[in-house]
């Protein structure tokens, strides 16, 4: 998936369980939290340097391409966890939605051929749902703006 889409799935995703009210899910607030949570959903690609974050910041996007490669280490839940756990320590106020955007950008890595390896270094399992086909923009760009449009008419 393009950076685009994870921002639009995480958005969708967001929206439709924020509509739901689910106690669950206090931390859940619009738009501070929902703007959180789509840049959560750029996080893990800081392991390539192609994407649109590894661009920006090259200098943290080269060296961990280099020592976990992409879809690695920063493709999982022990990454999640990290990350939920050193923001919370942080006292930072939007935490659970950064992790919330994190954890949906592995969702939709998983929908892809190439997968999500969500239990490293554990296992070197990929989990694989490739319902996206491989380089068809066309068919992610639709697939997230109705999902998008579902959610807001939720409302």
């Amino acid at each position: 998936m393009n950076a685009i889409n994870h921002q639009l799935t995480t958005a969708a995703a967001y929206v439709a369980i924020y509509n739901q009210q689910w106690s669950t899910f206090e931390f859940m607030s619009l738009p501070d939290g929902l703007a959180f949570a789509m840049l959560g959903a750029l996080l893990p690609d800081i392991d390539c340097r192609h994407s649109t974050i590894g661009r920006k910041l090259p200098f943290l996007s080269l060296p961990i391409q280099l020592v976990f490669g992409h879809r690695g280490a920063l493709h999982s839940l022990l990454a999640a966890f990290c990350l939920l756990y050193f923001a919370s320590l942080a006292a930072f106020p939007w935490a659970q939605s950064l992790t919330f955007g994190f954890i949906a950008h592995l969702v939709g890595d998983s929908c892809t051929k190439a997968g999500v390896n969500y239990f490293w270094p554990v296992s070197s399992h990929r989990f694989r749902f490739p319902i996206l086909i491989a380089r068809n923009p066309l068919f992610e760009y639709t697939t997230s703006a109705v999902l998008l449009l579902l959610a807001f008419l939720s409302f």
